[in-house]
């Protein structure tokens, strides 16, 4: 009985891991520390139409979120720092409210102070994330803190979003789909935001379906990022099945109700999905229920 529950185990884990990282694999490269100029270029001489990012560069451009710098050129491989995301996401949002917290590190004429005051006016920047009153604004943004801000994101513009980073942060049975969830490496108070950032595919992992929360993100990187960050915008918690299982096993340990409706939904309707189900577990001699429960864990 003990076998079979590992096995249970191991084959959750495997499935949580194929719907969740299915987004596409992130690539990592080595980059400079820098600061854009508002320039309104949409096409950029160091980013030719064959450069992987290209249609996310220019639709970013495009829309205003993100700019480029005075020489005409991108830096798509530049690391992306606290500011300059605090500045893209508040284009996005393009709301008027404004906190009025001081850093010591950030004046308010900085550049940047307006839109850090709409992150936390806003809630997708939390002042508790910061020690010794520091903003630190040319640090490189960490793939951790940057599922933050993103899933805080969510969290503003639908409360289910903040529902489902709750009920990550609050239970025993959360299980994120990463090495680094059980080998460490990553700040356990980031798990239901990177939860969040993988199960609705904003962020994704690598070819060794590590996520690097320490890592950074580059600046080709974060047009992506955007560009999927404004179509989740628009989208409720439920439409992502990844994020669906994930809250199943934070709330019950096991995510047989989101697959049993995902099987159901690939048959059209319940009547086949239930025949087909029932021939399989005629073949195991057990009814249907004793079935699934083998298979997905005990609800």
């Amino acid at each position: 009985m003990l076998r079979r529950r590992t096995s249970n185990n191991n084959l959750m884990m495997k499935a949580l891991a194929a719907s969740v990282m299915t987004a596409a694999m992130v690539i990592p490269v080595a980059t400079e520390n820098a600061q854009a100029a508002p320039v309104t270029n949409t096409t950029f001489k160091d980013v030719p139409k064959s450069h992987w990012a290209y249609e996310s560069i220019k639709q970013v451009a495009e829309k205003g979120l993100v700019t480029g710098y005075e020489d005409s050129t991108y830096r798509p491989s530049a690391h992306v720092t606290r500011a300059e995301f605090a500045t893209f996401l508040a284009r996005v949002f393009e709301s008027n409210e404004r906190a009025t917290v001081s850093f010591n590190d950030i004046s308010d004429t900085h550049w940047a102070n307006e839109a850090i005051q709409e992150g936390l006016a806003l809630g997708f920047i939390k002042l508790e994330d910061f020690s010794k009153n520091k903003f630190e604004p040319n640090k490189p943004m960490t793939r951790g803190e940057m599922s933050r801000w993103l899933a805080n994101g969510l969290a503003h513009a639908n409360a289910d979003y903040g529902k489902a980073i709750e009920e990550m942060a609050n239970s025993s049975l959360t299980l994120i789909p990463i090495p680094e969830f059980y080998k460490g490496g990553v700040n356990k108070k980031d798990l239901p935001y990177i939860g969040v950032a993988l199960g609705t595919g904003l962020l994704s992992g690598y070819k060794d379906f590590t996520f690097k929360p320490n890592g950074n993100t580059t600046r080709a990187e974060v047009a992506t990022i955007l560009i999927r960050f404004m179509d989740t915008l628009k989208k409720v918690p439920s439409d992502f099945i990844g994020l669906q299982e994930l809250r199943e096993v934070a709330n019950t340990g096991t995510i047989i109700l989101t697959l049993t409706n995902y099987e159901k939904a690939r048959y059209n309707d319940t009547t086949s999905w239930y025949k087909s189900t029932e021939k399989e577990a005629r073949e195991e001699n057990m009814s249907v229920e004793e079935y699934l429960k083998m298979l997905w864990g005990e609800a």
